[in-house]
C-alpha cells in the first residue's frame, strides 16, 4: 500500500488523473479494515481499533490517505523541489509554498549547494582579479 499512496500523492501533487491501481489498493485496504472514526468530547478525530490486526491498521492508513489525497485536510500536497528526492509531501506551512519536504535535509543540502556555488564563482572571480592586478 505504500507504493500505492506514493503513486496516488505524487500524481495528486501535480493535478493529474490518480492511477487507477493506486486508487483501487487504496480504497481495498480501506474497506477491508474493522477502524472507524470517532469524534473525542474535545472536538478531535479519532480512529477506534476493533482488533489489532493488520487489516484495522492498514484501513486507518488508508483513510488518512484518502482524506489528504482528496483534499479534505488543510494543506496542499507538493513535490520536494530537490532533484536527488522529489518525494510527494503534505505542507501545512501557512503560506503553503514550501519547497522541500524536510528543511533539516533536503532543504540543507540545496541551500549548501548553492551558497558553494555562489563561493566558487565569486571566488574564481576574486582570484582572476588578483591576477590582473599582479601582471599591471
Amino acid at each position: 500500500m505504500r507504493e500505492a499512496i506514493h503513486a496516488a500523492a505524487t500524481v495528486a501533487a501535480t493535478q493529474n488523473a490518480l492511477p487507477a491501481s493506486a486508487v483501487k489498493l487504496i480504497n481495498e485496504c480501506s474497506i477491508e479494515g474493522r477502524a472507524a472514526a470517532t469524534l473525542t468530547s474535545a472536538a478531535e478525530h479519532r480512529w477506534w481499533l476493533s482488533s489489532a490486526s493488520v487489516e484495522d491498521a492498514l484501513s486507518v492508513i488508508a483513510g488518512d490517505a484518502i482524506n489528504i489525497i482528496a483534499g479534505e485536510r488543510d494543506g496542499k500536497l507538493a513535490l520536494c523541489a530537490s532533484p536527488t528526492c522529489q518525494a510527494a509531501f503534505f505542507d501545512t506551512s501557512q503560506s503553503r509554498n514550501s519547497r522541500w519536504c524536510d528543511m533539516n535535509t533536503c532543504g540543507n543540502l540545496q541551500k549548501k549547494a548553492r551558497f558553494n556555488a555562489h563561493r566558487r564563482k565569486n571566488l574564481g572571480i576574486s582570484r582572476m582579479s588578483l591576477k590582473c592586478s599582479l601582471s599591471i
